[in-house]
């Protein structure tokens, strides 16, 4: 063989950006504590993450890699893996989405060289892997609220309104995660307002009812609004109905 002597060979991963947000591609180099890879030919090792909210697209580098589930990296030099100036052995590219979690780890694990000859790291080299990464998604206009829909985190949500189509009452059923003031707004299909208020509701399931007896048939819209939410449902006036 061309090394004759024992060495240590370590790999750590490296985060060209930590935050990032949705449509994005996050970087990160996967790099040697070493400088010269003679007789090494592959690198096999695992990747741990959210796949949710990263997912594997491709890689930057001489050296190919393949991977079956984005997790489980194979990487092939030409014939010997080869190095950058700075020592990465691969950059891996992934492509950032918004989940109901905002920040993973990344860890290294089950590193192998030269895998097909089982001998190879016994009399060769000893492998591991150092420290690991992170990677926090930075949220835009619109993606707190988005995030909360994912958790079922919303402030409020509207549980049922009936009966609807309505002609005297309008009984809607809302659940709550805390004590907090809402506007209640009814508009009709031109956008015209026709009835606000201001509502308390508790913590837990409130049932608040409003007369439509004196609205003219026709469509209308329900929407209710609290500092950081609003839900909306369509309405129908409809004179003449008895079961209520």
């Amino acid at each position: 063989r061309s090394i004759s002597y024992p060495k240590t060979i370590t790999v750590h991963l490296e985060a060209e950006q930590v935050s990032l947000t949705t449509g994005e591609q996050a970087k990160f180099k996967l790099k040697s504590d070493r400088t010269d890879l003679t007789g090494i030919n592959t690198f096999d090792i695992d990747l741990n993450y959210n796949q949710n909210l990263l997912y594997y697209q491709s890689s930057n580098g001489a050296n190919t890699v393949t991977t079956p589930d984005g997790k489980s990296f194979h990487i092939q030099g030409n014939p010997i893996v080869s190095l950058t100036p700075d020592s990465t052995i691969a950059e891996l590219l992934f492509n950032v989405y918004l989940t109901p979690d905002s920040v993973t780890s990344l860890s290294l694990s089950n590193l192998h060289l030269n895998k097909a000859d089982p001998t190879f790291e016994q009399c060769v080299a000893s492998v591991s892997t150092s420290g690991g990464s992170s990677f926090e998604y930075r949220f835009i206009c619109g993606d707190h609220l988005i995030r909360d829909i994912l958790n079922n985190k919303l402030p409020f949500r509207i549980i049922s309104v009936y009966p609807n189509p309505t002609s005297n009452e309008l009984r809607i059923n809302v659940e709550s995660l805390s004590k907090q003031t809402i506007k209640i707004e009814i508009t009709n299909s031109l956008g015209t307002v026709i009835e606000t208020k201001q509502q308390q509701i508790e913590k837990g399931k409130n049932d608040i009812t409003l007369i439509s007896s004196d609205w003219s048939d026709g469509l209308y819209f329900l929407r209710l609004y609290s500092e950081q939410t609003m839900a909306t449902e369509k309405i129908v006036k409809q004179a003449g109905r008895t079961h209520e």
